[in-house]
């Protein structure tokens, strides 16, 4: 008798194994595909910031080619294509992001010069500021 129940908690035990193998493999599938369906919508949502960004950045050139730099509008416009260049390389990023993540592009670190970044980066600011100051 005590053959038999150790043969059976040996069974349970090998069922139970099975189970749980079986579960996590099930979890493992369920969260590639959810990982699948975060690229294509990050690679979705890229494009469609991307394209509508790109059309408006090159009327925006004309008009600054066209106006002589002195122009008292020139400012401004300057200020709204490098805040578009801006938005563009943000929306680049995310898309070469959801690359990397589909495994369709290798990561590839560059050296930058942060002192020029911020410089932009308070010159995009600073009309804004000084229309609250």
């Amino acid at each position: 008798m005590e053959f038999l129940k150790l043969i059976v908690n040996h069974m349970n035990s090998c069922l139970l194994r099975t189970r749980s193998i079986e579960e996590e493999r099930m979890r493992h599938k369920a969260l590639t595909e959810l990982n699948h369906q975060k690229v294509i919508f990050f690679q979705g949502i890229s494009h469609e910031l991307k394209t509508p960004l790109t059309l408006m950045l090159s009327p925006l050139e004309d008009i600054i080619n066209a106006y002589p730099q002195e122009a008292p509008i020139m400012s401004h416009l300057q200020i709204i294509r490098r805040n578009a260049r801006r938005l563009l390389k943000l929306i680049n990023s995310l898309l070469q992001f959801s690359n990397m993540e589909s495994n369709k592009l290798e990561i590839c670190y560059r050296e930058t010069n942060i002192t020029n970044f911020t410089r932009e980066l308070v010159s995009n600011f600073k009309s804004m500021a000084e229309t609250l100051a």
